[in-house]
C-alpha cells in the first residue's frame, strides 16, 4: 500500500503555492492528486478542489493557482495504485493527513 508523505511547501513569488510529496512504495501508480481549500471553520461549507501532481524526480509537484492567494488554505494528497485490495475493488487510495499552507 503507497504512503504519501508531504516533503515541501512554498509560496511562489507569484501567489501560486507549490506542493511536494513523496510516495513510499510506489510501484503502479495511477495517480497523485493534491486537493486544496480555503480554510473555512465549517467543514460542510468547503470546496475542495483538485490538481492532478506531475511526477518531479523521486516526488510529485503540485502547484495550487494564484487566485486562491492572500487566503488560508489546508491541502491533503490522494495517491492511487493499480494494486487489487483484498475487498475487490478495482484501485487502493491513501492519503495524507490535511495540513495547513503556511
Amino acid at each position: 500500500m503507497p504512503k504519501v508523505i508531504s516533503r515541501q511547501v512554498k509560496r511562489l513569488k507569484d501567489d501560486r503555492v507549490q506542493v511536494q510529496v513523496g510516495v513510499s512504495d510506489y510501484t503502479k501508480l495511477v495517480a497523485v492528486k493534491v486537493y486544496y481549500s480555503v480554510a473555512n471553520p465549517s467543514w460542510t461549507e468547503r470546496n475542495w478542489m483538485g490538481i492532478d501532481a506531475q511526477k518531479a524526480g523521486r516526488h510529485y509537484k503540485a502547484i495550487i493557482p494564484a487566485d486562491a492567494a492572500g487566503q488560508q488554505l489546508d491541502w491533503y494528497a490522494i495517491v492511487t495504485d493499480e494494486n487489487l485490495p483484498a475487498w475487490g475493488t478495482d484501485h487502493l487510495s491513501t492519503s495524507s493527513l490535511i495540513r495547513p499552507v503556511d
